[in-house]
């Protein structure tokens, strides 16, 4: 349209836009005052703003999680809710892994033994005040909740 700028809009926000605009549409061609301009851009502006967030809400009205399951299921995985009692990224390992959360202190054991054979591997990412043996001892201790 000649004299309108229009950043980032979508053509049913400009009809929209259009729709409320009191101006003459004469053959494609677009006559308005310079005031009628900037109403418009506002119109089409909140038009747009408008149409974002019915976007957003068609987008957190269903299950918030729907794409991570998506990607989830292609590896044979899926998204389930895990006891938080200290234990849950033990659960989750059998959970995804055996298809039952009732072997995390086994999970929990080989996971210890695991990075205590390959300590190079994961001594640097330890940042706490514990030496690798005490944290490696800590990690190996089964939560009671």
């Amino acid at each position: 349209m000649p004299g309108l700028t229009v950043l980032d809009t979508t053509l049913p926000a400009v009809l929209t836009a259009l729709q409320t605009w009191p101006s003459v549409v004469h053959a494609s061609r677009l006559t308005a005052s310079p005031m009628s301009k900037k109403r418009v851009e506002r119109e089409v502006r909140a038009a747009h703003r408008r149409a974002k967030k019915e976007r957003q809400a068609d987008l957190s009205s269903g299950d918030d999680f729907a794409g991570l399951n998506t990607q989830l299921g292609t590896l044979g995985l899926a998204l389930r809710k895990v006891e938080g009692d200290g234990n849950c990224l033990f659960r989750a390992l059998g959970d995804q892994g055996d298809g039952g959360q009732g072997e995390h202190a086994r999970h929990r054991a080989e996971v210890v033994r695991y990075m205590r054979d390959h300590r190079d591997d994961f001594e640097p990412f330890v940042e706490d005040d514990l030496s690798w043996d005490e944290h490696l001892g800590s990690l190996g201790e089964v939560e009671t909740g």
